[in-house]
């Protein structure tokens, strides 16, 4: 039996298309499996905080997603790496990481003026978030479902006081420092500190975000993909 080139040369193009298919289903399989590993290593790490275990796992993925999208998310850190980031960095920059007590889930790192790096720990109580500050004042201070809205409050409060101050309590890292003497920082926050590079649609939504409101967004009638993508980070940093 005679087998024409032309026979061979199709088989060989069918096989080259099949193993090409193949791998492209491999890459993305490994795609999202990367994708996924962040927020597994995050789960599972947010797990072992006794906070964590009275809250929904639902909730707080949401949470870390979010904040996967602002880039400037750091993720497991501790003070002095946060402050060799920020240590040239001009002051009012700002990056949030997680915070090493195990009671508490985040802190926000800051540059600041006289301090030089003040480290503000962000409470987690009912669903809300809030900033540490000394009792009685606690029960009086903004609280927010999400820890980007808390951000994003204080960025436009500390910019917009006419030389006033907000001032925040600095935080302990460890549990065995919180006998010490509480303090209340001034602080800023002007700019985040990426920890990678924001893709052009991340940063066109957040150049939406701060020409429009989310309300105005909705009425524009967009795509359902667009809209999605613009519900998914409403936020404007």
């Amino acid at each position: 039996m005679m087998v024409c080139d032309a026979d061979i040369s199709q088989n060989t193009r069918g096989k080259r298309t099949a193993l090409q298919a193949q791998a492209r289903e491999t890459l993305q399989i490994r795609c999202y499996a990367e994708d996924l590993l962040p927020r597994w290593h995050f789960l599972r790490a947010m797990q072992a905080k006794p906070l964590v275990r009275q809250s929904s796992p639902n909730r707080l993925a949401e949470v870390l997603e979010r904040l996967d999208n602002s880039c400037w998310y750091w993720g497991p850190m501790d003070s002095m790496e946060a402050m060799r980031k920020l240590k040239y960095q001009p002051n009012g920059t700002y990056l949030l990481r997680d915070s090493t007590d195990s009671r508490h889930l985040f802190t926000l790192s800051v540059r600041t003026d006289k301090a030089g790096m003040t480290n503000v720990r962000i409470l987690y109580k009912r669903g809300r978030f809030t900033l540490d500050s000394i009792e009685p004042a606690d029960r009086n201070m903004p609280n927010f479902d999400c820890v980007l809205k808390l951000i994003y409050y204080y960025k436009r409060v500390s910019n917009n006081l006419d030389g006033r101050k907000v001032f925040a309590m600095e935080s302990k890292e460890k549990e065995s420092d919180a006998t010490s003497t509480p303090q209340e920082i001034p602080f800023v926050l002007k700019k985040p500190l990426f920890h990678k590079p924001a893709t052009l649609k991340h940063l066109c939504r957040t150049a939406i975000n701060r020409t429009l409101s989310l309300e105005q967004v909705l009425e524009l009638n967009l795509p359902l993909t667009v809209e999605n993508y613009m519900l998914k980070y409403p936020y404007p940093i």
